[in-house]
């Protein structure tokens, strides 16, 4: 009998050729989804996953999906290697995605069904963000999966014209306009599933760049814990202290796409869950409703609730807890401090490199010493980094080199993970992505340094060396040795001096 195949879907990267390969009817009444070919000792078998199965035994499983099994095998001329989908919620979410009856049902056609297609495909690949790019031979239609660039498919000008005004209808975009950059939003029904999505346009060139971030199911809360998000020990420990504190600043550090609002949402979603508590957030945008906190959208290119007006308003309104979306300038970072000053727990973003750049960031922005160092509580930096998928990851030795970056006796490798491609993660070798933090709480000794006007390698070398905290590196490296992600890519985001 067939041994069936242990998978994780979440860890998978389902290839939409394969998905083509049987009707969507038949997927339907079979409760199947095909998710990749695979070449075993030199046999090659379609991979499926099976839904409606019966018996709480292997073998009873097996037993249950056999007929479907064949009705598979004689649909594609393949032989099947079963896999039992274990999170039947998130199977059918998979299922209707690829299988969408949304274009039959809605009477989609053309430009846009071809929309729709492509948002279905961005979401089973897990991608964050879809980019439409006029190029001098057409256009291009690209997907970001785990921080990477990848080619769905490839359009003609006249496909790519009718496809920019699909998206900017559903914006809410004057489609006429092509020479300035817009924003919009869009809120999709893909079958029964809400989509938010957040679009920016650029003319280049040879045309319009349309940029649109997937943010969230805007029918659902997908909030992570603070429990979820990769932190060591201590640093949980230190974020949860921070938080639990009825006044002061918190700060997240890192680029654009690090992670560092699903850090601040899952923040939020700590001290909402605590009670007691009035949250106001101020968002540009607002990238997902939480209920329970008072979200107000700051509207830039209006005059009616601009960053400025919603910042000098903010403490009108009683708050406990404050989010602001980033500190960018001298009035932001002052209305920071006068509220952390006035019993005000505020949480906030700054654009540096680490997280003691962001002490040398608020004094660049004209705070005194004094300020800083009786406001700031906790300041943190983060980047992601890639996961190896389970279906390709390999251990060896560390290389003479590899040691000498973590620091470690050559003499005495240790094991590092090394991915190979697999037709189970799509040929990268890598699924998902997690995130690598480093983290200064502003204790006595850390605001003395500061008052003393110590150079910021000077508060570093206190923070890290003399504390024993991990920088950004070794963080990373920590992980890396767990097998959560391999050198490569802690290399790849963190700088060495």
């Amino acid at each position: 009998m067939l041994k069936p195949l242990p998978i994780d879907l979440r860890k998978m990267s389902i290839d939409p050729k394969v998905t083509g390969l049987i009707s969507a009817a038949l997927a339907r009444k079979l409760g199947v989804l095909p998710i990749a070919r695979r070449v075993s000792d030199g046999a090659e078998s379609l991979l499926v996953a099976f839904r409606n199965y019966e018996g709480e035994s292997e073998q009873g499983r097996m037993e249950s999906i056999l007929d479907a099994i064949d009705s598979v095998e004689q649909a594609v001329d393949l032989p099947v290697t079963p896999c039992f989908a274990e999170e039947l919620d998130f199977f059918d979410q998979l299922h209707r995605r690829i299988y969408t009856k949304a274009e039959i049902s809605a009477g989609v056609m053309g430009s846009e069904a071809l929309f729709h297609r492509i948002i279905n495909s961005a979401l089973v690949q897990r991608a964050s963000d879809i980019h439409l790019d006029a190029d001098a031979k057409g256009a291009s239609v690209r997907l970001r999966v785990d921080g990477k660039m990848r080619e769905l498919l490839r359009l003609d000008d006249q496909e790519m014209a009718e496809l920019t005004a699909v998206v900017k209808l559903h914006a809410d975009l004057d489609i006429a306009e092509r020479r300035t950059p817009l924003d919009g939003a869009i809120s999709l029904d893909l079958g029964g599933e809400i989509i938010a999505m957040r679009v920016a346009t650029i003319p280049t060139l040879n045309g319009e760049h349309l940029t649109l971030r997937i943010l969230a199911d805007s029918g659902t809360e997908n909030l992570v814990h603070l429990e979820d998000l990769s932190l060591s020990e201590e640093y949980l420990h230190l974020l949860k202290s921070a938080l639990s504190v009825p006044n002061g600043i918190v700060l997240v550090s890192g680029p654009t796409g690090s992670g560092k609002t699903t850090t601040l949402y899952a923040a939020l979603r700590y001290l909402r869950d605590l009670g007691g508590r009035h949250i106001v957030s101020l968002e540009d945008p607002v990238e997902m409703p939480l209920a329970g906190i008072t979200q107000v959208k700051i509207d830039e290119g209006g005059e009616r609730v601009t960053f400025s007006k919603a910042l000098r308003s903010l403490l009108r309104h009683d708050p406990d807890v404050a989010l602001i979306g980033e500190i960018r300038d001298q009035e932001s970072a002052d209305i920071a401090v006068r509220a952390a000053l006035t019993g005000h727990l505020v949480l906030s973003t700054v654009h540096t490199n680490d997280a003691v750049g962001v002490v040398t960031r608020l004094l660049d922005l004209g705070l005194p010493n004094y300020l800083v160092a009786a406001t700031v509580r906790l300041v943190m930096a983060q980047r992601l980094v890639r996961r190896p998928s389970p279906y390709g990851l390999q251990w060896q030795p560390a290389t003479e080199e590899e040691c000498l970056y973590m620091g470690c006796d050559p003499a005495a490798p240790p094991q590092l993970p090394v991915v190979t491609t697999s037709s189970l993660d799509g040929g990268t070798g890598y699924a998902g992505r997690v995130a690598i933090y480093e983290m200064v709480p502003i204790d006595s000794r850390f605001r003395s340094l500061l008052m003393q006007n110590a150079t910021e390698e000077e508060l570093a070398a206190y923070a890290f060396a003399e504390c024993g905290r991990s920088t950004l590196r070794q963080d990373g490296i920590e992980k890396a040795l767990q097998g959560i992600t391999t050198l490569d890519e802690v290399k790849s985001v963190t700088a060495v001096f």
